[in-house]
């Protein structure tokens, strides 16, 4: 999930730059879904659902790595 300071329409594609302890990693997806705009408060960033696309083996390593990692 992202959150961003404006809503998405679904099928949007973007790409992303995530930050893990020992790289950058910029992935490609696209917004699957969007988070109801009454189920926010004032202010608060908006939910979005984000499937990666065109992740190859060493970009999905690097992905279940940092998603493994503890906060």
């Amino acid at each position: 999930m992202l959150r961003l300071p404006r809503s998405l329409p679904v099928e949007t594609r973007l790409r992303v730059t995530l930050h893990a302890s020992a790289e950058l990693l910029t992935l490609e997806g696209s917004i699957v879904w969007v988070r109801p705009p009454e189920r926010q408060g004032p202010r608060e960033m908006i939910g979005h659902g984000l499937r990666f696309t065109g992740l190859d083996e060493s970009l999905s390593k690097s992905l279940g790595s940092l998603l493994a990692e503890p906060l």
